[in-house]
């Protein structure tokens, strides 16, 4: 007997595979990441094919166990056309995509989070630069906490200070996985990393109280700053990702 369920899901992107089918990428409410093949959707016609963009939200009915999941219905529930039209929210949902993908294991549920990228999805058209910045940071930290990776906040990784003042600069560094006085800072080319005292007082606030952040004053080349800083600690983290899971399955081979 062929076991079928029904999943809501964002779908984070889709590739070809082969003549005719379609392996699609979901960010699903009830299992977290799930991998699901649609096979015949590159025919023509196809009335599942409509339904399979990537940014949207669908409902879909997947038949198959563990690992071979097969799409047996489709349904667009939203196909945030703000989102799709606006270019700058669209690439920082694409970006947003690729970070889920890497930091989260297949289905590994997390509902609380699912809801805030649907949300964030929905807000961004609606909103300024400023507080674009600052709500992709929030959902960034949030995605970084719930995979395990969040970057330690209270003191720096080399003296011990925890009080920063006004007039100091700080290097946020994925490979030690917090941040370090720019007067710890070995080499000038990671000052390029840094962030002021205020950035760091905001990246604390967004740890603590995420869904207050919009309500930060802050000017658009600040925020513009530290979600530079953001964006860059998540690329190191995914990288960092990516070689694990290489050497992983190297060794995998080899045993």
């Amino acid at each position: 007997m062929v076991r079928r369920e029904k999943l809501t899901g964002l779908v984070l992107s889709k590739r070809s595979v082969g003549e005719a089918d379609r392996l699609l990428t979901l960010f699903t409410r009830e299992q977290g990441i799930k991998k699901i093949l649609a096979k015949g959707v590159r025919k023509i016609p196809s009335r599942r094919g409509g339904h399979m963009e990537s940014l949207t939200e669908v409902l879909t009915v997947v038949s198959g166990g563990r690992g071979r999941a097969y799409l047996a219905g489709v349904e667009t529930l939203d196909y945030f056309q703000e989102l799709q039209a606006d270019a700058d929210a669209s690439r920082r949902a694409q970006g947003m995509a690729r970070a889920i993908v890497n930091l989260f294991h297949e289905e590994e549920k997390n509902e609380g989070v699912y809801e805030l990228v649907r949300n964030t999805w929905e807000a961004w058209p609606e909103l300024a630069a400023a507080k674009r910045d600052l709500l992709e940071v929030g959902t960034l930290m949030v995605l970084l906490n719930g995979a395990g990776l969040l970057p330690r906040l209270d003191t720096c990784s080399e003296c011990g200070r925890g009080k920063v003042e006004d007039n100091t600069a700080l290097v946020l560094d994925a490979l030690i996985g917090g941040w370090r006085c720019l007067a710890c800072v070995a080499s000038l080319r990671e000052a390029s990393n840094s962030l002021t005292a205020r950035g760091l007082a905001v990246l604390r606030f967004a740890t603590r109280r995420p869904n207050q952040l919009l309500n930060i004053k802050i000017e658009e080349d600040e925020s513009g700053q530290i979600v530079r800083v953001v964006r860059r600690y998540m690329m190191t983290v995914m990288r960092m990702q990516d070689e694990w899971q290489f050497q992983s399955k190297r060794a995998g081979a080899v045993n």
